[in-house]
């Protein structure tokens, strides 16, 4: 089994990323095996950089960008570039290189080696999602053996493999950026080209064009995924004037502020549960939730600052930016309140210099007491309604094939910018990120064919 040879290789590279640098690592070499691949199978690669250490690959169909033309775009069978003809960019293939820290001595067996055994690959990453992209260079390889040197033959089947999904999701928001704002002269100076041939790349090869079906291949058991939630998290820091506890009139207690504010926050989850209620959901409305809440450091103290941590997952049917607009609403409310409820402590000296205003306070003057900050970028919630690509996978798939809405978030969040988006891929996530992680070689199996039915569609 080829892509069993694949896999072995994809998991003895670490491509761990986290937010704290002790774990992180780069998935460079990984990168560069996968486009050594794809280039050996006629695909035309692009690898380009999104962060020191962090790279993007996208590997192009020979029928799209055939490296023997002059220009990517070829003549096709009937004459005229795919580019002219007016043809969508077919079948891309998508995954992420990068996987979640782990301790090898907690494993049976190291982390770092594929070990075959019952019926089943263990890694880290062998379910999440190495295994899918270990399948994505068997099409490719399936492709090459089949069409040899005839590239306008190839199906229109591509791949993208980005870097930091586990962490910043900085890859697939890089990917989405470079193919809208299309790849033209100003982006080369950020690539790095695979072969002489790029050079001759035109700017207008994926200008105005979008792939006909995008397949993420996260571990859903081979059930399609075709609609989730987005991730919105916030710190909200609540500024107040620290003072002696014996005289609450000499500071500003953030705690105190913080209490309103939950309050608040609580109403508007109330109100987002009606506005955005959407039963494709299990947990059909878009949730919030308050992670923490710290703040002061003795109890003979008034607190000088406070934080609420929350996060809200917006469905589909609620967008972003109509949460934003009422989350900035909410919190102006609570910080009018504070003004109000600290209205004389915000004309006295001692407290308009802790807060760095100016000594005397205007009749008008509102004191910006919370400050709400995003940890890392909002994901946008996904959903596609796209029949024909759906179409797509219903005829290659059993009939009691599950297309349905999870409650966690994907890249589809920026892809499904790209094109029509599923995702659906071997292995189960109860099976990601633990101790032992695996996934069923029968699984493996199932994706290659279904992998190879689907391509032969373009």
């Amino acid at each position: 089994m080829a892509t069993l040879d694949y896999l072995t290789r994809l998991i003895s590279f670490n491509t761990t990323s986290s937010d704290k640098a002790h774990f992180d690592r780069p998935n460079s070499e990984l990168i560069e095996y996968m486009a050594g691949h794809f280039r050996q199978c006629a695909f035309t690669t692009l690898v380009y950089e999104v962060a020191p250490g962090k790279l993007n690959l996208l590997a192009l169909s020979p029928s799209i960008c055939s490296p023997s033309a002059s220009q990517c775009g070829g003549a096709g069978r009937h004459g005229g570039s795919a580019a002219e003809a007016g043809q969508d960019l077919g079948l891309l293939l998508s995954g992420h290189s990068d996987c979640v820290p782990f301790d090898d001595e907690k494993w049976t067996d190291s982390a770092l080696k594929l070990t075959v055994r019952d019926g089943r690959a263990y890694g880290r990453g062998a379910c999440d999602m190495k295994g899918f992209l270990a399948c994505s260079m068997e099409a490719a390889a399936a492709a090459h053996a089949r069409y040899g040197d005839d590239f306008m033959s190839y199906p229109r089947l591509s791949c993208l493999i980005t870097c930091d999904e586990e962490s910043s999701m900085n890859g697939a928001i890089d990917a989405m950026r470079l193919i809208r704002d299309d790849l033209n002269e100003q982006n080369f100076t950020n690539l790095k080209f695979s072969s002489a041939s790029m050079s001759s790349l035109p700017a207008d090869l994926l200008r105005g064009r979008h792939f006909d079906l995008i397949i993420i291949g996260e571990a859903t058991s081979m059930q399609a995924v075709i609609g989730h939630k987005g991730y919105m998290a916030r710190d909200l820091m609540i500024k107040g004037v620290s003072a002696h506890s014996s005289n609450p009139a000499l500071g500003i207690n953030a705690i105190n502020i913080a209490s309103h504010a939950i309050t608040a926050l609580n109403g508007l989850a109330q109100e987002l549960q009606v506005i955005g209620a959407d039963s494709n959901f299990k947990v059909g409305y878009p949730s919030m939730n308050m992670g923490y809440m710290n703040g002061g450091h003795s109890i003979n103290s008034i607190c000088d600052e406070a934080h609420i941590g929350f996060d809200i997952r917006p469905t589909p049917k609620l967008s972003e930016a109509v949460i934003i607009q009422k989350l900035d609403e909410v919190l102006a409310g609570v910080n009018a309140k504070a003004n109000e409820l600290y209205a004389h402590q915000l004309t006295t000296e001692r407290v308009r210099k802790r807060l760095g205003l100016d000594a005397a306070r205007t009749e008008s003057e509102t004191v910006q007491l919370l400050t709400l900050t995003l940890p890392f970028a909002d994901i946008p919630s996904f959903a596609n309604t796209n029949e024909n690509s759906l179409g797509y996978i219903k005829k290659h798939v059993p009939a009691d094939t599950v297309f349905e809405y999870v409650n966690y978030c994907t890249e589809a969040s920026f892809l499904q910018h790209l094109g029509p988006t599923v995702v659906m891929g071997p292995g189960s996530i109860d099976q990601a990120h633990g101790i032992d992680e695996y996934i069923e070689l029968s699984q493996l199996q199932l994706c290659d064919d279904f992998l190879a039915a689907i391509a032969a569609e373009f």
